[in-house]
């Protein structure tokens, strides 16, 4: 299958992922991530892709950089990430695929899904409404696999792991230190962490999902305060960028951010030392 991704073009294998793929050609998805993959990335740079889903990320990022990480977890996923790389034969040698969870440690953990592998929402976070870990994989911090992989340098990080960035983020400090504070583009996930809060707290699975249809429903904010917290944790590390955007171009300052939290449930997050001028 031939897709167009913002004026790029690809060759993949859509599997049992047409529907998803059909809506990425047609330009409607995700296309704030493709404006700032537009505006960030330059020829010599090296993006790591963590959470990398099939690879549209990927293969449009390695068509303005040097080398692409992708990282995908997920076992019924990799294979398509691996399969749609390899289809792409100008682009092929210049991302190299990973089927790992990117974590805050160096272990062998569960990955969680809702119903099945394959669905966009494996997460290291379990959370109350995952009937799914038969998969073990492989976790390892971004400080380990650069010291492991011998990268010397990351100019750009997209992070979108369904939850687990609340894990991660606050791990990343000596990271981006060594890798002198690369670009970030993060998704948060609080109804995901919301969900792992619950689960925790909450041994019964069907109490659990009543209490999160309640919540969602008459909008009862649970656990708004250890959201909270989380986001404090992650963005205590992040502190050091000059420059916050969400991914529609608005700057933005954290302090104010962390009463308007609802905000990243329609955009991600960018932390920068480069302004991103277009949008003064």
């Amino acid at each position: 299958m031939r897709v167009e991704i913002f004026g790029k073009s690809f060759e993949v294998d859509p599997a049992d992922q047409l529907e998803y793929w059909k809506i990425i050609a047609e330009g409607v998805w995700e296309v704030d991530s493709f404006q700032v993959l537009q505006y960030y990335l330059n020829p010599t740079d090296i993006v790591f892709d963590i959470g990398a889903w099939a690879g549209p990320l990927s293969l449009y990022s390695a068509d303005f950089v040097h080398q692409v990480y992708s990282f995908e977890p997920d076992p019924h996923l990799f294979p398509q990430l691996k399969k749609n790389v390899e289809l792409n034969q100008n682009l092929g040698s210049k991302i190299s695929c990973f089927p790992i969870a990117i974590s805050h440690k160096n272990e062998e953990q569960k990955l969680f899904a809702r119903n099945a592998y394959g669905q966009s929402s494996s997460s290291i976070l379990k959370r109350a409404k995952d009937s799914i870990s038969s998969h073990s994989c492989k976790m390892v911090s971004l400080e380990s696999f650069i010291k492991e992989e011998e990268v010397e340098k990351v100019n750009f990080v997209k992070m979108d792991i369904e939850g687990g960035e609340f894990n991660v983020l606050p791990s990343v400090g000596n990271f981006l230190n060594l890798m002198h504070y690369p670009t970030l583009m993060v998704s948060f996930h609080s109804s995901h962490l919301r969900e792992h809060l619950l689960g925790k707290n909450i041994s019964n699975s069907f109490l659990s999902k009543i209490f999160l249809k309640l919540n969602d429903g008459l909008n009862l904010g649970l656990y708004k305060k250890e959201i909270q917290k989380h986001y404090q944790n992650c963005f205590e590390v992040l502190k050091s960028y000059q420059y916050v955007y969400l991914s529609n171009g608005v700057p933005i300052k954290l302090d104010y951010l962390m009463n308007k939290l609802e905000l990243l449930d329609k955009w991600s997050l960018i932390f920068s030392n480069q302004e991103w001028l277009q949008h003064d």
